[in-house]
């Protein structure tokens, strides 16, 4: 959502976000997602539990670690923002103390938002998957978008779904020597899609039976992509994420999405 991007030593006209909105996109058909735990952690063994596992992004964070330390390493990711270049940062870090963590808290619910846990789906939002709402956002309303599918890589079983941890299972081919922990039945559906999807710009396929819906204003629809179990349609993902949504509600007040001054944090 930065309000300055360049591609190939050229600026583009205007806010990407901005551009979506507006409709640069009206002629594609698009498909958008992440994976779930795009920055998460997960330990190399018991006995070294601060060394994250091969494909883990995220950092290691202790079960007695402070509320505040978390508080004071997400004030310094927002604190250069448009919107709090002026705010002191104990300001900064309130927004975070009353804005952020207790949407993930909520959502994550009672017993369940370890330090590790919570660092994790935010770090995750912060730096992926607050994105592809916002994108999804706008690409989602009328004639912003030819059509719109978005999707999520849960992992193999639910863990592990770090960043570019599906690429193994997707790319190359078969006997090519690279480890997989996926399985090729899984590989030969979602590639199948893929292809459906460059071919027509549909992805669904012969036993998807038209079940991946268009993401639309009305239509919430998410495709789960596991590298073990395969597909499923997840309908209420987004109404779940209630600390994805704060989030993306946040980035958009931090970067004054929607115009100078009509954005107000405190």
């Amino acid at each position: 959502p930065m309000p300055v991007a360049v591609v190939d030593g050229e600026f583009l006209q205007e806010p990407p976000l901005k551009a979506l909105a507006s409709g640069v996109a009206r002629h594609l058909d698009i498909i958008v997602g992440g994976n779930k735990q795009e920055n998460g952690f997960r330990a190399f063994s018991e006995e070294e539990p601060e060394r994250g596992c091969d494909g883990s992004c995220g950092r290691y964070v202790s079960s007695d670690e402070p509320r505040e330390e978390m508080v004071q390493r997400l004030a310094w990711e927002i604190a250069g923002c448009p919107a709090l270049l002026k705010t002191p940062f104990k300001d900064v870090k309130n927004v975070i103390d009353a804005k952020v963590l207790p949407a993930y808290e909520e959502e994550l619910g009672e017993g369940k938002s370890s330090p590790q846990l919570l660092n994790d789906a935010i770090a995750s939002d912060f730096s992926f998957l607050a994105k592809v709402h916002l994108i999804s956002q706008r690409l989602s309303k009328s004639r912003c978008s030819r059509s719109l599918f978005r999707y999520q890589f849960d992992g193999y079983r639910g863990c592990d779904a770090f960043h570019g941890s599906e690429l193994p299972l997707l790319l190359g081919v078969p006997d090519d020597g690279v480890t997989r922990i996926g399985s090729m039945e899984v590989r030969e559906k979602w590639m199948h899609s893929w292809i459906n999807f460059v071919c027509s710009g549909d992805p669904n396929t012969e036993e998807m039976k038209g079940a991946w819906k268009q993401f639309t204003e009305s239509c919430s629809d998410i495709m789960i992509w596991d590298g073990l179990e395969g597909w499923r349609v997840d309908r209420d993902l987004v109404q779940r994420r209630r600390g994805l949504v704060a989030t993306a509600e946040l980035w958009e007040k931090l970067w004054l999405i929607e115009g100078p001054g009509k954005c107000q944090i405190f």
